[in-house]
């Protein structure tokens, strides 16, 4: 294994084209993204992490960037940029975190605070969208972000919310909403512009498919 991840480390170091990977590892799963996805990373610094005893590289957490084109590969759909408010060309590529599942708690927390809004604040707001979907402004009046769902949360919850009924935290600061994914023992929490809402579930199944092939990479690469 650790000659492996020497080998994963010298190809960091050199030109290696396609093979360019950084290895993360969250937990039990390994995953090899290609290195220009993952800004922070410092192949250096990713080896002695991995080689060296008493540190342990799975306590971290890790950005991840993913370019526009590589999404619109998966989702036709998909926006590869438009001309926000302050009329810059704002590419909408993926910028999320990764973390290890086991150190984030419940990935659930911020629907559930908004399917019991009413129990938690004297007079939320809910608003409806053109599109249909509801926005929640917990404390009354209109702010700058919100929580979005499908339907508005009852006045008193007996029951949880349903599947896919929180979409997302959104705010008009980033014109963006938080969406996640979990992959085994990782969850990566994203923005996505409020253009490509319509398509967040063919996102979500492109994300997890990406995933996926990068836990595939690690796998060839070191077999």
């Amino acid at each position: 294994m650790k000659r492996g991840l020497i080998l994963i480390f010298l190809c960091s170091l050199m030109s290696c084209g396609k093979n360019d990977y950084a290895y993360l590892l969250f937990n039990d799963t390994k995953i090899c993204v290609p290195s220009e996805y993952v800004p922070g990373l410092s192949p250096f610094g990713q080896w002695i992490e991995d080689n060296v005893d008493g540190l342990d590289s799975s306590d971290g957490s890790e950005i991840i960037r993913i370019p526009p084109e590589v999404i619109k590969s998966y989702v036709p759909d998909y926006t590869i940029s438009h001309i926000n408010k302050h009329g810059v060309d704002l590419r909408h590529e993926i910028s999320g975190i990764a973390y290890k599942t086991s150190s984030i708690g419940s990935p659930d927390g911020m629907a559930h605070t908004a399917w019991q809004v009413y129990e938690k604040n004297e007079n939320p707001l809910v608003v409806m969208e053109e599109s249909g979907h509801y926005r929640i402004y917990p404390w009354g009046y209109e702010s700058f972000s919100w929580d979005l769902v499908k339907s508005p949360p009852p006045e008193v919850p007996t029951e949880n919310f349903p599947d896919d009924w929180y979409i997302g935290y959104c705010g008009n600061t980033t014109d963006s909403c938080f969406q996640s994914i979990t992959y085994k023992d990782i969850w990566y929490q994203y923005h996505l512009q409020l253009n490509d809402l319509e398509v967040r579930d063919e996102v979500e199944s492109a994300l997890f498919s990406l995933f996926e092939s990068w836990e595939n990479n690690c796998n060839n690469h070191t077999s």
